[in-house]
């Protein structure tokens, strides 16, 4: 029975022996890795270089400036403001004609006419 026990201990240290040797690889590849990559930038031309930054960059901050000047967000943006502009005119001038109508008609129609004095 402890022959049994001891085989299965073994069997349990050499898994763990395999793991931390698998980790340790692959930790090594990573190093190596970046490593060859930093000494590619040392020995770069600054235009290899802008390159290699460019790429490592995941979102590009100049692409809505980019958009705008080709013009395919430009048109999108006038339609959409003209939108906003000519939604909050519409409001405006309804509540200025709202509020020029009232005074006018208060001017000209009072609520109670004053009935014509004896003539």
């Amino acid at each position: 029975m402890r022959v049994g026990f001891f085989d299965s201990l073994k069997k349990w240290f050499s898994s763990e022996a395999a793991e931390v040797k698998s980790s340790v690889s692959n930790a090594q590849s990573k190093l190596e890795r970046e490593m060859d990559r930093r000494e590619a930038d040392l020995s770069a031309t600054p235009e290899q270089r802008l390159e290699s930054i460019q790429s490592q960059i995941e979102d590009d901050p100049f692409a809505a400036i980019r958009d705008k000047i080709e013009g395919t967000q430009a048109h999108v943006d006038a339609v959409d403001e003209l939108g906003q502009l000519g939604e909050s005119a519409e409001v405006a001038s309804d509540a200025a004609a709202d509020k020029a109508n009232d005074i006018v008609d208060a001017e000209i129609v009072p609520e109670d006419p004053i009935p014509p004095t004896g003539a």
